[in-house]
């Protein structure tokens, strides 16, 4: 962690960095901890390890070892490097593992831990994983009720992917995004730009 200014031999470490913002390193390691509780550890830690591989970030390899945790890899592999590109096959081999909103949970989790990961491997950060035993996933989950679809795009249909997804990813996605949005370290413009690279990149429509 040679980057960062005053540190000394005894404080370069991961404490070194998060300490000079805990409120928003506290709530993400929080929602790292959610994800893996939503997602499960059966596919999150092989498609961890799978992302971590892409950015650069120092995790242990976790080999899949059934059907669906290598759809899982496989996923994630795409995902960080191309979002947009899992639609399509990707996509449906793992829905026809999971079901609707168990591939809701999955990828809005693995959203959580890319971009975890990458800020570790930017900050120079040994990631804090959760220390989870991995069980052999199971099978399907019976998919949450959430009605049907709305047709067109805008509001209606947010919310709805929202509804897919579990309640305490949410909640704690919302709690680090409001500890982030409380930060006054980089000015607007700045943010902004970086915002809107970060969305053209995701072909996010916000």
């Amino acid at each position: 962690m040679s980057w960062l200014h005053g540190a000394t031999a005894s404080s370069e470490s991961n404490d070194a960095v998060l300490e000079l913002l805990p409120e928003p390193v506290g709530r993400l390691e929080e929602l790292v901890d959610v994800a893996w509780t939503v997602a499960g550890p059966s596919l999150l830690t092989p498609a961890a390890a799978a992302v971590a591989a892409v950015v650069g970030a120092p995790v242990e390899p976790a080999p899949a070892t059934s059907n669906v945790e290598l759809a899982a890899v496989a996923y994630a592999e795409q995902f960080t490097l191309d979002p947009s590109a899992v639609r399509g096959r990707l996509d449906e081999a793992l829905r026809d593992h999971l079901g609707g909103t168990a591939l809701a949970d999955f990828v809005a989790s693995l959203n959580v831990v890319d971009g975890y990961l990458r800020t570790c491997s930017l900050l120079e950060l040994e990631p804090r994983l959760p220390d989870v035993a991995a069980p052999s996933a199971s099978g399907r989950a019976p998919d949450r009720a959430v009605g049907e679809p709305p047709r067109g795009d805008g509001t209606a249909l947010r919310e709805y992917r929202n509804r897919l997804i579990d309640p305490r990813l949410i909640e704690a996605r919302g709690a680090y995004a409001r500890a982030v949005l409380g930060l006054a370290g980089v000015d607007e413009v700045t943010t902004e730009v970086v915002r809107l690279r970060n969305a053209q990149f995701q072909q996010c429509e916000y």
